[in-house]
């Protein structure tokens, strides 16, 4: 019962934050501003902790909190597909396609440089 509390706990938090950045940021030429920038913030503050994970004995508590809960608030998955469905469907195949391979392919560059930046900053 305690680790779901806290993922429900980091979970709100994180959806929370996910709402504020949505109202701060605005579409741009029908680029899902907003969802790309919670999806490469939240993969490198994953990159961040994956790196203390791997080198630390983080808490499986505070895992579960910032992780699994306000980390898997704040990213979506369902808001990237929902918006990059639209833009199909809208015809708008060249966006899509650039949202679809950009967003993949920065969000895994964001953990990998996360990871990197945590452990320079360690040593």
């Amino acid at each position: 019962m305690r680790e779901l509390v806290l993922v429900a706990t980091g979970g709100a938090v994180g959806a929370c934050l996910r709402y504020g950045l949505t109202r701060a940021l605005p579409n741009v030429s029908n680029w899902p501003s907003a969802t790309f920038a919670a999806n490469v913030i939240g993969c490198a503050l994953a990159g961040v902790l994956l790196y203390f994970v791997s080198v630390t004995a983080l808490k499986p508590e505070l895992r579960l909190l910032l992780m699994t809960g306000v980390l898997g608030g704040f990213t979506t998955f369902s808001a990237f597909s929902t918006e990059a469905l639209q833009l199909i469907q809208r015809q708008q195949l060249a966006l899509a396609l650039g949202y679809v391979l950009t967003s993949v392919l920065v969000c895994i560059a964001g953990t990998a440089l996360g990871f990197a930046v945590a452990r320079w900053l360690s040593q």
